[in-house]
């Protein structure tokens, strides 16, 4: 009776996971950038889905961050991955607005593609390139746009309208230029009983810059 205990615990989260994913598409259906009035009936429907996704995350999917399992449910959830990346971080409470390119890193980061704008509450894009790598506990806020090849080292912050150009390097918070490099990474796949192992190869050939340089901040 007790062996049965692990059984019933993965069915009742598969179920739950499942009727999250169903009353997301049903309520919400797709999520669109654009404005909603704080506590409307759009508003509140979102503030119900984003709790479901997070609950569901919580509870039963932070099992299965970094395999190819969760970026599966990404993409049900309405996420645009790319093939081969490897994602360890919470379920975005906007998947259908995450857009993240093919042999990239989300090393347990944060994406918020929403904000307050005075008494309106908008959605927007999150745009990540192929080839990225994004470091442990970084945030990208909305209309980030993050170009191809760009590593962002841990605790980077990149803040709402901001574009990263290809092939640089960013840290801090708001982030700031630290190298400019020429990456070449080729990122493999390789899963053998649920463990995935991925391999990059780096080569950098970078010029460093002395002090903070401007980005394209849109607002």
């Amino acid at each position: 009776m007790i062996g049965l205990v692990p059984i019933g615990s993965l069915l009742g989260g598969l179920v739950s996971t499942m009727i999250v994913l169903l009353l997301k598409w049903m309520l919400v259906g797709r999520m669109k950038v654009g404005d909603r009035k704080i506590w409307g009936a759009s508003f509140m429907m979102w503030e119900f889905v984003s709790h479901l996704i997070s609950s569901a995350d919580a509870n039963f999917m932070i099992a299965f961050r970094g395999s190819i399992v969760f970026v599966w449910w990404l993409r049900l959830l309405g996420c645009d991955i790319g093939k081969d990346c490897y994602i360890s971080m919470r379920s975005p409470q906007e998947p259908d607005l995450l857009h993240v390119g093919a042999g990239s890193v989300l090393d347990d980061c944060d994406i918020v593609a929403h904000h307050f704008d005075g008494h309106a509450f908008r959605l927007e894009h999150v745009r990540i390139g192929t080839n990225c790598n994004i470091g442990f506990k970084s945030s990208l806020l909305p209309r980030s746009i993050i170009s191809n090849g760009v590593t962002m080292m841990p605790l980077t912050v990149v803040l709402v309208g901001e574009t990263l150009p290809a092939m640089t390097c960013w840290r801090g918070s708001c982030a700031e230029l630290v190298k400019k490099s020429i990456v070449h990474r080729t990122a493999r796949l390789a899963t053998s009983e649920s463990v995935q192992d991925i391999q990059l190869y780096v080569r950098e050939e970078s010029v460093m810059y002395d002090g903070r340089v401007s980005i394209n901040r849109s607002r």
